[in-house]
């Protein structure tokens, strides 16, 4: 288990914006952050690490109904 600290509420926040809170997403999303962390060897993840794992492209956000994606 964890303490709760392991993300910052700026990441937390991004988080909660890609995946418009959709379990299955936050927790792939927070799965790829926590290995891009731990090869860094960086115990918290930040904002920086949230926006990498989104820009290497490798995790798609929610998107809307209307087909656009969540902002």
């Amino acid at each position: 288990g964890g303490t709760g600290a392991e993300f910052t509420a700026e990441a937390i926040d991004m988080v909660h914006q890609n995946t418009h809170g959709i379990p299955r997403l936050v927790n792939r999303l927070c799965d790829f952050a926590m290995v891009y962390a731990a090869t860094e060897e960086r115990r918290v993840v930040d904002a920086a690490i949230i926006e990498e794992v989104l820009d290497d492209g490798i995790f798609l956000p929610a998107v809307h109904a209307s087909g656009e994606a969540a902002e």
